[in-house]
């Protein structure tokens, strides 16, 4: 995230690694988007807590990751469309925009599954309590 707030771009040619290597930065500036869309997950995880139960809740937050993922594109898409660019943004970078939707989609799932897990031991070491 830091080549990106410092205005790297994406498959733009950051610096060299050993061996002739070179590091690429797959993901665009796009930190108002990730602010937004984080915000809205996070009122409507708020509502959500409020109106379910504990259990109903922590089956909820397993549909987060793919919300995020998809509020990602749809808030990029109507700036493609509108500059009338998608067939060509999509024949350059399909490929890098697949990769980023898998990535968080499969990050956001292993941190929800480490929550679980730790959750679960700090339940069987009784540290959490019965109402937790």
């Amino acid at each position: 995230m830091l080549v990106a707030a410092l205005g790297g771009e994406s498959g733009r040619r950051v610096s060299e690694l050993p061996n002739g290597g070179i590091l690429l930065w797959i993901f665009p500036r796009s930190a108002i988007r990730e602010v937004v869309v984080y915000a809205g997950v996070a009122l409507w995880l708020r509502r959500e807590l409020r109106r379910r139960t504990l259990d109903e809740f922590q089956r909820t937050l397993w549909r987060v990751p793919v919300i995020v993922a998809i509020a990602n594109v749809l808030l990029a898409a109507p700036f493609v469309l509108v500059h009338g660019s998608a067939r060509q943004v999509l024949a350059e970078q399909g490929g890098q925009i697949g990769v980023r939707f898998l990535v968080r989609i499969i990050v956001a799932c292993g941190y929800l599954a480490l929550v679980e897990w730790i959750q679960g031991q700090l339940r069987r070491d009784n540290a959490l309590g019965p109402e937790n």
